[in-house]
């Protein structure tokens, strides 16, 4: 209880400190539009707020439990436990137990509320600030194309893609005037994105009247480009950890890449083993006989612990994301080495 208090605690600091900067922020950005208030500003960060915790869970996790052992070492108990014949491993177990249920409660309870209000949050971001979305949607029926331009649009629908020639699988395309009035209906044997069009080869077009006609070759301009083809508008964090592998399933058949999502989905599992190997090394680094620490080396080693987290946390999800590593090793990799090097120092200590 005495842990779990200052992890709760710590993890609610930092998410605090980083809503007032979010806030900040967000009344610079909205400063420069007209007719905006105040409570829009605040429906935005409370939207926003709830996807900040899975990234600082870890973080509460290791700052709570430092000052939780710290205070515990200063009262004695620990010497106490310790000189009972308690090992370190045990002592660690109760914080390691609290962590795991903190973790299972992050994955079937906080991540669906923070995918959710994420959602919302860049729905009303591009609402309010124009921010520009992917033109590409994927869904169980396949994919769905937006393509806008000044004086007309296209609605394209495929079964999937391919992303070596560009071309859409099985296409049909809508084109729209500038009213919205529908002015044509393709069905292309072949359509493929070059650099500003879209050919079309073969198939029928069939005029607003219903008359057919057969298609040799047609150019479409176009105003997207090759990567609007291959980035799926769903971002990983905004769709729950529960739904997520259906997602990348269909990511798959529609021919897209879904590296960057297995990568997060795998990592996101392996959070209980970050959070446990967390509670190893700083039951290691504080509590050990031949440990004398002060408040001083207990601030150098969280800031100096955290920054190697995340930065190899967020190397290794590019790697994974960019193809270099496997997703399952890039996703299970910091959790496996936390754990492991934590229950390694736990086990070894004095």
């Amino acid at each position: 209880m005495h842990a779990a208090t200052r992890i709760i605690t710590a993890t609610i600091i930092l998410v605090m400190v980083i809503a007032i900067i979010d806030i900040a922020e967000l009344f610079r950005r909205i400063s420069k539009l007209p007719d905006t208030s105040t409570l829009l500003i605040f429906t935005l960060e409370a939207f926003k707020l709830p996807s900040t915790l899975p990234t600082f869970i870890p973080f509460g996790v290791l700052i709570g439990i430092i000052v939780s052992f710290q205070k515990l070492r200063t009262s004695n108990e620990i010497s106490i436990a310790r000189t009972n014949g308690m090992s370190l491993f045990k002592i660690a177990l109760a914080p390691a137990s609290f962590v795991l249920l903190l973790a299972i409660s992050h994955l079937l309870v906080i991540d669906p509320i923070a995918s959710a209000t994420k959602k919302r949050y860049l729905s009303l971001e591009d609402e309010i600030f124009g921010t520009k979305n992917s033109n590409l949607t994927v869904s169980t029926q396949g994919i769905w194309l937006r393509d806008l331009s000044p004086d007309s649009s296209m609605i394209i629908h495929g079964s999937g893609l391919d992303t070596e020639k560009a071309s859409i699988i099985k296409p049909q395309v809508f084109t729209f005037d500038n009213s919205g009035i529908l002015t044509a209906r393709y069905h292309p044997k072949i359509l493929g994105l070059k650099e500003g069009r879209w050919n079309i080869e073969g198939g029928i077009r069939i005029d607003p009247d219903g008359k057919v006609h057969n298609v040799q070759r047609q150019s479409l301009p176009s105003t997207l480009s090759i990567r609007d083809l291959t980035h799926s508008n769903k971002r990983p964090e905004i769709i729950p950890i529960y739904e997520l592998w259906a997602y990348i399933d269909v990511l798959e058949r529609a021919g897209l890449p879904n590296l960057a999502h297995l990568s997060y989905l795998y990592y996101q599992a392996s959070s209980p083993l970050v959070l446990i190997g967390i509670v190893f090394i700083v039951t290691r680094f504080s509590l050990s006989k031949h440990s004398r620490i002060g408040w001083s080396h207990l601030i150098f080693f969280t800031i100096a612990l955290g920054i190697a987290f995340y930065v190899a946390k967020y190397f290794l999800y590019a790697m994974g994301s960019s193809g270099k590593l496997p997703p399952l090793v890039a996703g299970f990799a910091p959790g496996a080495i936390m754990f492991t090097l934590g229950m390694l120092m736990v086990t070894r200590a004095d």
